[in-house]
């Protein structure tokens, strides 16, 4: 008989936790999604998707490579790898990009352009100095739809 109400008392204690835990998915996943950085790491995978179709491999026309496309003053900044391996390590260029995305993000609030998505793809793909200025638009617009369409699949995926 004790066993019995033994078992039962676990089963009952796994069933609240269980419950507990369901409870306490969405508040974990706001906070996931509000953790600082967040909103980085969906601008990056839009500025990856437009300079070189996320293809970390890629190099361009005036031999930029990863699939962020950064030359190789850039990529020395950040690290002491050879630029000529650039690529061959996402976690890597993942790291590079995080660092030059905060540096840019100073420069163009400094210099009173904000930090909007436009503003970050513009100053991205054609250097801090040159942020602003109607051919920067196409690019960096395409670069802030590719934000709101990632934003929003992983909300639709309840990751907020």
């Amino acid at each position: 008989m004790k066993s019995i109400a033994l078992g039962f008392m676990i089963c009952c204690a796994v069933f609240v936790l269980a419950a507990v835990e369901a409870a306490a998915a969405p508040l974990r996943k706001k906070e996931e999604a509000e953790a600082p950085g967040y909103r980085d790491e969906i601008l990056l995978d839009a500025i990856a998707q437009v300079e070189s179709a996320n293809n970390p491999l890629a190099i361009g026309a005036a031999g930029e490579r990863t699939e962020y496309q950064f030359m190789a003053a850039t990529w020395s900044q950040y690290t002491r790898v050879p630029f000529i391996f650039a690529g061959r390590d996402r976690l890597l260029s993942r790291q590079v990009a995080r660092e030059h995305l905060a540096w840019l993000r100073r420069e163009l609030v400094a210099r009173g352009f904000g930090d909007s998505p436009e503003v970050l793809a513009a100053g991205w793909r054609f250097g801090a100095d040159n942020a602003r200025g109607s051919r920067r638009v196409d690019s960096s617009q395409r670069v802030a739809n590719l934000y709101v369409d990632f934003l929003h699949a992983r909300q639709a995926k309840g990751l907020r």
